[in-house]
């Protein structure tokens, strides 16, 4: 498909990518940047965005810079909150609590112009963001794709499955992706991870990630592509296109029936 070419039944939309680790620290804004690297290198009109934030915006700069300005920086991080902690008990300890209908009024604002939309959240999927709704919530108003990024060592499997299950039965995603990313010192389980998990998650795509080094990031946005093109990231923007216009394509017929 070429990259001009618009995604059925999202031509007015950007394409949203929802990225969410299954645990702190796996690697998710790694993730984050190569698909938003990749993507841009295709020339496609991309973003990224970290709409809640504690403690640094090192993610939310690292985005900035990689798509060059694009969206401003309101936009890039929003909801900022200066405790390192997950965003429900910064938001209360700093009486700022961003309301249901504003965070999604930021990712529609966010998304408009694009043609690809990547929001990553801030630690593990259920990690609370507020008392009255979470990321779940956030999926059902503003429908999305949903990537899971998970270390590639024993417990992913457990891990993964809890998160799959939780979208689908939470925001009914049946289908996504799984970044498993690898360590530089691999266990044993990371042999057999992702085969396991393709037998377990049939519908789902996997991209498995390869240890890049203690600053990927850095060299990224340095202008080192060896790193982007050993990661794998090419393909995975290729099979996230693939499983976009499959659904757009399901979509139209499903209209076209119900009509």
């Amino acid at each position: 498909m070429r990259s001009s070419e618009k995604i059925a039944g999202l031509s007015s939309k950007a394409a949203r990518i929802y990225l969410f680790g299954v645990d702190t620290g796996v690697g998710k804004t790694l993730a984050a940047a190569l698909l938003l690297w990749e993507l841009r290198r295709r020339g496609e009109r991309a973003a990224a965005v970290k709409p809640f934030a504690a403690g640094a915006h090192r993610d939310a700069r690292i985005f900035h810079r990689i798509q060059g300005g694009v969206l401003p920086w309101e936009l890039v991080e929003p909801f900022y909150f200066k405790l390192p902690l997950t965003p429900m008990i910064a938001a209360e300890l700093e009486g700022k609590q961003p309301a249901f209908k504003e965070v999604c009024a930021r990712l529609e604002e966010a998304g408009r112009g694009l043609s690809w939309l990547i929001v990553e959240g801030c630690g593990g999927l259920l990690s609370p963001v507020a008392p009255d709704y979470d990321w779940l919530d956030i999926m059902r108003s503003a429908p999305g794709f949903p990537v899971l990024v998970a270390r590639d060592a024993l417990g992913v499997l457990h891990q993964t499955l809890c998160a799959a299950r939780a979208l689908q039965s939470g925001a009914g995603a049946k289908a996504g992706m799984a970044v498993l990313s690898a360590r530089k010192r691999q266990d044993l389980s990371a042999k057999w991870n992702v085969a396991a998990l393709k037998r377990l998650l049939p519908a789902w795509s996997f991209w498995r990630m390869p240890w890049l080094g203690r600053a990927p990031e850095r060299a990224l946005l340095s202008g080192n592509e060896e790193v982007a093109i050993h990661s794998g990231a090419m393909n995975a923007v290729e099979e996230l296109r693939a499983r976009l216009l499959e659904g757009s394509k399901k979509k139209r017929i499903f209209l076209k029936k119900t009509y």
